[in-house]
């Protein structure tokens, strides 16, 4: 079983020979603001490693491949290859995580060489067209391939077949057209069911779209001609926008919360975005921390100071909690927390010990010593709050870890509530599926409206009607 982790250099290297420039897979400030949550690894060059690791110098061709994308693979996260013969015309590739299966790989092999007839086309590009169904359906075009062979041979050095190289050449171009030509979106790729022939490399290859569905963010192609026929499928990145301050502004008319000194723990997206600027809006004195998306963050204390309100930055990885953070805890006199530090959240289908140990890690190990290290403050009582899911009551079986992490949770918070010694309360509540770039699908879901629940979370917690 061959394994490996990808790093930047290898998404560089594969995005100079495909042209692929989708920012999912090369920008961290733009991925940390996806439901991705981080940088996601190119698919097809997974697909290319583990071909060249598994697949025999004795298989003369491969005349067909199915790939299916079960899950994402991000920057440096450890993938595993493992090889199945189904048969004397069948290869099975499994890719997978520890956690999870990544991608299912099938190659129907062949002994002998393939060829058919080669197909023509004179359709030119289309330009680039909105996000419905019948602009979509109009796309057609050409692909054209990035064929530098030299520098394919020197990042997958096993494949050195003349007439292999061609085909990668072909399979690894399908990247750039679903990461970056196909339309204003980028997407990513969900299904590819290619058959080959054996032809002279072309410059370009025919495709159409075949079907869009927007509720789904779902697209499927075409493609044809310079040796290779078949279809693909894929997904457009759900476009997000920054959550908009005027909007949060707009049910405020009281700056109740004047001066108020208040801490967000993982303010720099999502919930703890929104919660940050309500905060700012109701005129408290903020200070929120970030640990990776400090492009973001610039952002948030940018747009807020522009409007002459207050609000400071502060570096914390709240999993390994370092002098100069204690220092910073203790020194500042905070009257209300809102803890929003959490890892990326994933989907799994059946129980994962290792994914449920980084919940723990964060929503209890993490929390518990930010409480300790408050209790040892000279201040007043503060009042902090903890978000849970509605998945509790939902019981969602795809996030089994999350919600019993989250139960471990809310019992701490009972827990730490009933001693009366301590100089907090927490208030802890089941939220719903709120709409922020990270929590985003690429599926049609109903989101409620994440600045109205936090306002009602910042009143209950400061006893104000």
């Amino acid at each position: 079983m061959y394994k490996k982790k990808f790093n930047n250099n290898d998404q560089l290297n594969f995005s100079k020979i495909t042209g692929d420039s989708n920012p999912i897979h090369l920008d961290k400030s733009y991925a940390k603001n996806t439901l991705f949550q981080g940088i996601v690894v190119h698919g097809l060059n997974i697909v290319v490693w583990a071909l060249e690791k598994s697949i025999s110098s004795k298989i003369k061709d491969i005349k067909r491949i199915k790939i299916n994308f079960l899950n994402f693979v991000s920057l440096n996260e450890e993938v595993f290859v493992k090889k199945i013969k189904n048969s004397n015309k069948k290869i099975q590739l499994i890719i997978k995580s520890k956690k999870e299966r990544k991608i299912i790989i099938e190659n129907f092999i062949s002994n002998e060489k393939i060829s058919f007839q080669k197909n023509h086309h004179t359709l030119k590009n289309k330009k680039k067209n909105s996000l419905k169904r019948k602009n979509m359906k109009r796309i057609k075009g050409f692909l054209f391939l990035q064929r530098n062979k030299n520098y394919i041979k020197k990042i997958y050095t096993k494949i050195n077949n003349a007439a292999a190289i061609e085909k990668i050449v072909r399979l690894i171009s399908i990247s750039r057209l679903v990461g970056v030509q196909l339309n204003n979106n980028p997407g990513v790729l969900s299904s590819i069911d290619l058959s080959f022939q054996n032809t002279s490399l072309k410059n370009k290859i025919y495709f159409k779209v075949k079907n869009f569905v927007k509720k789904f963010s779902f697209c499927e192609l075409e493609i044809e001609g310079n040796g290779i026929k078949g279809s693909i499928e894929s997904l457009l990145i759900p476009e997000i926008n920054q959550i908009n301050f005027n909007e949060i502004t707009k049910g405020i008319t009281k700056k109740i919360l004047l001066n108020k000194k208040i801490l967000v723990v993982g303010g720099s997206s999502g919930l703890g975005e929104i919660t940050v600027k309500t905060l700012c809006a109701l005129g408290a004195n903020v200070t929120f921390t970030y640990n990776n998306n400090y492009k973001n963050s610039k952002k948030i204390i940018t747009d807020i100071k522009k409007l002459n309100l207050k609000c400071n930055l502060f570096k914390l990885d709240v999993t390994k909690i370092k002098k100069k953070d204690l220092i910073f805890l203790n020194s500042k006199k905070f009257e209300n927390i809102f803890y929003f530090a959490t890892p990326k959240i994933i989907a799994t289908n059946k129980f994962n010990k290792d994914l449920y140990k980084e919940y723990l890690n964060y929503y209890v190990e993490s929390f518990k010593k930010i409480l300790k290290i408050l209790n040892q403050t000279k201040e007043n009582k503060i009042k902090i709050f903890f978000p849970s899911t509605i998945y509790i009551n939902e019981k969602n079986t795809k996030f089994i870890e999350y919600i019993n992490a989250k139960k471990k949770a809310e019992s701490l918070c009972d827990r730490f509530n009933k001693k009366n010694n301590l100089k907090y309360y927490i208030l802890y509540e089941r939220l719903p599926r709120i709409l922020t770039r990270q929590s985003s699908s690429f599926y049609d879901l109903n989101y409620s409206n994440g600045s109205k629940i936090i306002l009602k979370i910042i009143k209950k917690l400061n006893n104000i009607k």
